[in-house]
């Protein structure tokens, strides 16, 4: 009978550990489970309450759909391709460890270093969907600076009405000053007309009276 210590048995990794070995934050790893379920095993989408782990194929899955989404493929590309790949069917087998062999652990540098990659791994997503939103948002600055312009377009269509109406407002005052001017030059000749016939009239009305009073002979 083979020793059970010799036997092979699955390696199953947590979260964590699969983040490590890809490169990305635990989220990055929790999202893609969620996003590739199908792809998966079942313990890689366990149910509520049930720790997430994963073996060597569920790995390969992950590894090759970061590798699609990083080549900016959206989720439904990146989902075909993953059906058209091959991956094994069995997990793989590592041995297990002999009894006493000390396991070495990551010292404390090394997952600071790790940290600080797969913040900036986040990062790096997080900038490439901003600059994904980049031609949106020209666009929205377009629209918003062909509004302002026909802001300034009306306003300056404003501006020249006003100065329009300026212009005629002082000219109709011309015209009012012209007009009364006129109007004053107009009854000072009516006056002097006025005066001027009375006169001619009280000389005609005396010069009658001296020729009928005898006093003013013209000859005829």
């Amino acid at each position: 009978m083979p020793n059970a210590m010799n036997a092979p048995t699955v390696t199953r990794k947590s979260v964590t550990a699969v983040a490590n070995e890809l490169a990305v934050s635990p989220d990055t790893v929790r999202r893609y489970a969620k996003e590739f379920a199908p792809y998966l095993s079942n313990e890689a989408s366990p149910k509520s309450g049930s720790t997430r782990t994963f073996d060597e194929r569920d790995i390969a899955v992950l590894k090759a759909a970061r590798e699609q989404m990083s080549s900016g493929l959206n989720h439904e590309s990146v989902r075909a391709k993953l059906a058209m790949m091959d991956f094994p069917d069995e997990p793989a087998q590592v041995e297990a460890e002999p009894v006493g062999e000390t396991q070495v652990q990551p010292s404390v540098e090394f997952q600071s270093v790790t940290t600080a990659m797969l913040t900036l791994v986040d990062a790096v997503a997080q900038t490439q969907a901003q600059l994904a939103t980049l031609p949106e948002i020209n666009h929205r600055l377009g629209q918003i600076t062909e509004t302002i312009h026909a802001q300034q377009a009306m306003q300056d269509q404003i501006s020249t009405m006003a100065e329009d109406i300026n212009d005629l407002t002082m000219k109709n005052a011309q015209l009012s000053e012209e007009l009364q001017s006129t109007r004053r030059q107009g009854l000072a000749w009516f006056i002097w007309f006025l005066v001027g016939t009375v006169a001619a009239c009280s000389a005609l009305v005396g010069v009658m009276f001296l020729m009928r009073a005898g006093v003013l002979n013209l000859p005829v």
